[in-house]
């Protein structure tokens, strides 16, 4: 449960993390196809990351001495706890964001999601790191779940930016490679 819980909440922060990279980078007076080409590119990009991260976590169980499976489930449930209620609070204020009057969603956007997305990093690698602090039950085998947990955390953490850098490098590729726009 612990890691599809995880898998989710990464794939949505992907989603997001790639809208948020589309934001504002269009001209277009009617962007919602690109914004959902974003969303999906976001999605498939995770996936694929999320793919790589999850052959590295096993090859880290099956390499790690007994016991570094509990200990990365350990660790991913304290993950969940931060990562979960981070993703509640930025859910809600969307749900209040696409309910309220232009002047509610102003404030949602600059007192919560404005601060919420600055915020995304710092709390990816706390929520590693606090995770990572959880009793080790096999001393043996938390060296190799400190591994998997800071490589999948940096991985997540670093996404958007690669997301900008490939939005960068499609931009610069000449015209019959580029994707149609809508």
């Amino acid at each position: 449960m612990i890691p599809a819980l995880l898998v989710g909440l990464a794939l949505v922060d992907l989603a997001f993390a790639a809208f948020r990279d589309a934001a504002g980078r269009d001209g277009r007076i009617r962007k919602r196809a690109f914004y959902i080409d974003a969303v999906v590119r976001g999605t498939a990009i995770g996936a694929a990351l999320v793919a790589l991260l999850g052959a590295l976590t096993a090859a880290v169980v099956m390499l790690g001495p007994p016991g570094t499976y509990a200990d990365l489930v350990r660790i991913g449930g304290r993950m969940v706890l931060v990562y979960g209620t981070y993703a509640t609070l930025v859910l809600a204020t969307l749900g209040v964001y696409f309910v309220g009057s232009g002047d509610v969603r102003a404030f949602a956007t600059v007192a919560v999601l404005g601060p919420f997305t600055w915020l995304r990093v710092p709390v990816v690698l706390a929520g590693a790191l606090w995770a990572s602090l959880a009793p080790a039950e096999v001393p043996a085998a938390r060296p190799w779940a400190l591994v998997a947990t800071f490589v999948c955390a940096v991985a997540v953490a670093t996404a958007e930016r690669a997301f900008g850098w490939l939005r960068a490098l499609g931009a610069r590729a000449p015209r019959e490679l580029r994707r149609p726009r809508a």
